[in-house]
Order: C-alpha cells, then sequence, then structure tokens
C-alpha cells in the first residue's frame, strides 16, 4: 500500500511538474511575448521547491540574452546578462523590466549595446541590485543620451565600472542609492568638453507625493560631500545644500577632469566650507531668497596659467581682452558720469559687496523660476570681467564653477577702483567696439569725458546685448532713438540720481534732454 502511495505521489509531482512546465512554455512565455512585441526563446525550464523557475538560454529577440534568469519569491535574478538596446528597443529596454513604460528615461537611437556582468536582481518589492556588475558601453560611433537631462554618455571612451544600484521603500519613502565609478559624461549643460573619468555616489531618501520632498541626500565625489534637503512641486522650491568642510587642495582635485579646465594648474591651502539655502513660491516671486554662507575659505599658493589673475595689477601691462590686447586708460580720463552709468545699469551694490550679489540672484531666481525658463541674469561687474578675460560664454555648470572660483580671486585681490576701470576697458559695445572709449567716440564724437549723463546713460544699456542694440539703434532715421530706448535709458539716468552721482538739477536736466546718436558712428557700425 506504501508503495502505491509513494508511487502515485511521485507520479502527481511528475505531472505537477510537467503542467507548471508546460504552463510556462505554452502559456506564460508566449504571453509575455505578445505583450512585449518580440519573439523569446527559452532553452530549457525547470521548477523546484521552494516554488523557484529557472529559464536557461533565453533570449528575447532584440531586448537581451541571459544564461539563466531565475524566479524567486525575492524577485527575478539575471545571471550574466546582455541588455540589447537598439534603434527598435531602446524605449523597452529602458521602461522593461525595470520601469514602467511611461517611465522611460532614453530616447533612440542611443546605442546598441550594454553588457551587465555578473548578477542583476529585479524585485516585485522596490529592491533593484547590481552587485559590482560592470556595464559596457558599444554605442558604434553613437552616444547614449538620457532624455530628462541632455546628458550624453560618449560610447568610444566610457567604461563604467563598479556600477550599484539600490532602491527600497523606508519610512513611507524611498531610499536610493546609487553609484558608479570610472564614467565620462559629454554634456552641454554640464560641460564644454567630456567630463571624467569619475566616481559618483549618491544616496538620498525622499518622499514622493504632490510634491518631492527630500529627507536626506548625500553626493560624494573625491573629497567632495555635499548634504541636500528640501522640498520641490510646479509652485514650490526650498533647497538647502551643505558642502561639507574639506581640504581646499583636496577639493579643487575633485573635480572631474574637463569640468573646470580652466582652474587646472591651480593651486589651494586650507579648507573649504559653504551653506546655500534656496526658498521660493510662485504666488510670491518676489520674496524668493537665496542665502549663501561660506564659514571657511581657501588661500591661493599659485593661480592658474589659463587665469593669472594677478597680472591685472599691473597698471601699464596690457590686458588680453575679448577684442585683443588692449592697454586699460586710467578711469580718471573716463570722468565721474561714465563709471557711475554703468554702476547704476549692471551692479548697483558693486562697491559693496564681494563679488556676488545674493540679493540679485534671489530676484533673477524668482524671475526664472516662476516663468520656467532662464532668462535673467544675476552677474556682477566683477563676474562679467572674468567672463569677459578668461571664459567662454557657454551656460553650463562647469563655467559657473570656474566664474565663481575666478571672481573670488579677483575680489580678493584686485581693487574696486580697478576691476571696474578693466571692464570699461574690454566690455564689448558693438560690432567690433571694444571699450568705453571707442564707443564715446563712435556714438557720439566725443571722449567718455566730456558725455552727458543721458549719453553716458546709453552706453551703458548697450552692456546687456551691444551687438543686437547697435544695430537696431544704427537702422533708426537721423540718428534718433526710439521711445523704447529713451525709457531704458531713461531708467538708468533714475538709477544715477538714487546712487547720488547726479544732482537734482542734473537729473532734471537729463530727462528732458533728447537722445540723439551721431548718424556717422551709427552708419560706421552698421556696416561692420
Amino acid at each position: 500500500m506504501k508503495r502505491r502511495l509513494v508511487a502515485a505521489g511521485l507520479v502527481a509531482v511528475v505531472i505537477a511538474y510537467a503542467g507548471l512546465v508546460a504552463t510556462v512554455r505554452l502559456h506564460l512565455i508566449p504571453q509575455a511575448a505578445r505583450r512585449l512585441g518580440r519573439p523569446i526563446a527559452v532553452g530549457g525550464v525547470s521548477v523546484g521547491l521552494p516554488l523557484a523557475l529557472r529559464l536557461l538560454d533565453v533570449r528575447v529577440d532584440g531586448l537581451f540574452d541571459a544564461p539563466e534568469i531565475r524566479v524567486e519569491p525575492s524577485g527575478i535574478l539575471l545571471v550574466r546578462p546582455t541588455l540589447h538596446l537598439d534603434h527598435a528597443g531602446t524605449r523597452g529596454v529602458a521602461s522593461a523590466p525595470v520601469l514602467p513604460a511611461d517611465r522611460a528615461a532614453l530616447e533612440p537611437p542611443a546605442f546598441h549595446r550594454v553588457r551587465a556582468r555578473d548578477a542583476v536582481l529585479i524585485s516585485p518589492f522596490g529592491r533593484v541590485e547590481a552587485a559590482r556588475a560592470a556595464v559596457d558601453v558599444d554605442g558604434r560611433g553613437r552616444p547614449l543620451r538620457i532624455a530628462a537631462w541632455g546628458v550624453h554618455v560618449s560610447a568610444a571612451q566610457t567604461r563604467v565600472r563598479d556600477l550599484t544600484l539600490f532602491a527600497r521603500r523606508a519610512q513611507g519613502g524611498w531610499h536610493v542609492r546609487f553609484a558608479a565609478e570610472g564614467a565620462t559624461l559629454d554634456s552641454a549643460r554640464l560641460a564644454s568638453r567630456p567630463v571624467g573619468p569619475m566616481a559618483v555616489d549618491v544616496d538620498a531618501k525622499f518622499v514622493l507625493g504632490p510634491s518631492l520632498r527630500v529627507r536626506e541626500a548625500v553626493l560624494r565625489t573625491g573629497a567632495l560631500r555635499i548634504a541636500l534637503d528640501g522640498e520641490a512641486s510646479p509652485t514650490r522650491l526650498r533647497l538647502r545644500a551643505h558642502l561639507e568642510r574639506a581640504r581646499c587642495a583636496e577639493a579643487l582635485a575633485s573635480l572631474p577632469r574637463g569640468l573646470a579646465p580652466t582652474l587646472e594648474g591651480m593651486q589651494l591651502d586650507g579648507n573649504f566650507e559653504a551653506e546655500i539655502a534656496v526658498d521660493f513660491d510662485a504666488a510670491t516671486p518676489d520674496t524668493t531668497r537665496f542665502d549663501a554662507r561660506f564659514p571657511a575659505l581657501c588661500r591661493v599658493v599659485a593661480d592658474s596659467p589659463a587665469a593669472p589673475v594677478p597680472s591685472l595689477l599691473e597698471a601699464s601691462a596690457p590686458v588680453v581682452g575679448p577684442g585683443g590686447p588692449v592697454v586699460i586708460p586710467p578711469i580718471e580720463r573716463l570722468g565721474r558720469i561714465v563709471p557711475a552709468a554703468f554702476v547704476a545699469a549692471e551692479d548697483t551694490r558693486f562697491y559693496t559687496h564681494h563679488g556676488f550679489d545674493p540679493a540679485r540672484i534671489a530676484h533673477a531666481l524668482g524671475h526664472d523660476l516662476s516663468t520656467r525658463r532662464f532668462a535673467r541674469g544675476a552677474s556682477t561687474i566683477s563676474q562679467q570681467l572674468v567672463k569677459n578675460l578668461y571664459l567662454h560664454h557657454d551656460r553650463n555648470i562647469g563655467r559657473k564653477i570656474e566664474e565663481a572660483v575666478l571672481t573670488w580671486r579677483l575680489e580678493q585681490i584686485v581693487p574696486k577702483r580697478r576691476i571696474l576701470e578693466i571692464y570699461l576697458g574690454v566690455i564689448e559695445m558693438g560690432p567690433g567696439l571694444w571699450g568705453v572709449t571707442e564707443a564715446a567716440r563712435a556714438y557720439f564724437g566725443r571722449e567718455p569725458a566730456r558725455l552727458r549723463p543721458i549719453e553716458a546713460a546709453h552706453l551703458a544699456a548697450l552692456a546687456p546685448s551691444p551687438v543686437r542694440s547697435a544695430r537696431m539703434l544704427a537702422s533708426t532715421p537721423r540718428g534718433q532713438a526710439p521711445w523704447d530706448w529713451h525709457r531704458r535709458v531713461f531708467t538708468i539716468v533714475d538709477g544715477m540720481r538714487r546712487l547720488g552721482t547726479l544732482t537734482r538739477a542734473e537729473w532734471l536736466a537729463a530727462r528732458a534732454m533728447p537722445l540723439r546718436i551721431l548718424p556717422p558712428g551709427a552708419a560706421r557700425i552698421a556696416s561692420r
């Protein structure tokens, strides 16, 4: 009797096993193939106890190959998978099996193959691991593009080692960790050249809802450790960042190669620490707050060869500006009115700040965040001079880092009077016009010291868009500026009065005086 029961049990197990295998082969695999829209080939199927399904030599056409896939209660384990991302399958791979289809991060055509060695666990409980997986990117000459961020990973040069991705639910939110070593990024928003290789480690705890609430996030790269917390929604941004104290030399060395090339060769000593806070509400953008504190600052041991700031102290030495080498005339030759007009128009707190104007940054942030576009700048005269002398004009993170460091260095050793003097000597004032002396002669036929307040304000009004404004004015009949331009110029004249440059009588006279541009000068500008 017992033998019959054992035999019947074995027969039942065999039938159950065969039924499960048949169900997988005849139902689950074809169903998965229909959902993916591509053929699936499986070399073998086995079922074990506790419940575990093993698929051998799995190939999903154009999607991935894996010597073995194990489906267990803890999740799905892919052993040494090769993931294919090609023109037809880029979105499929980006969205399946890790992300929902509507969360695809990659856009075709991106790259053709990603090979992840070792094992990748995909869990239904919100945990994803790629334990010490090596990811090879083969782009066949084409870069990987992450559409959401505009980041390109150079396929020909990139190899990401020791990639770790960890995510799980924690305290009503998510705990995510991402670490990558040996990554090289090519992004116009990041820098003007490829950046890397670099190691990055991000550890974040956050809650997703109507807003993104970051409880704690830490970004590490080299000696730099940045702690973040805050909240972001379509109508509100509250962010606090703390760059923890680090040795200046190590912090500068931690910047990935290619991110800030103008700073290469610069040597620093001491410690650095920074705290930055932003508070924005779309309902009241004018109350936007921006606070920055620097409990510790560096000392410069040697300047970068690409930005020899101490050379600016030599009054007789030519300065290489965007228009070429020029000997800067003493500011006394410009008179009282012209320098004051540029301070009123470009940087009203020039003589009191240390290179950066937090109030102006807050105002620009409020405007840009409320309009959702970066249209209003907050650069001081010191920052503009650094850009004119040493930097390209691309807008990206790398240039902002270079600009911040060099502006701090400029303000550290160069007097305000000399900064303004050089700025007025090299600034672009129209097509082929550099410096206020050339501009005064072209527009009014006189030296800067002989200009009236409204004429000095006209030159200052050109500064934000000198080429476009100059060509617009060159097309006006008989040198008569349009009324819209008069309004802009009068705004600067009013600012000169508020700063105390103009007496009440001078201010009233300037407001009553029409602005007339020298026609020959305008004609010369239009022809250049």
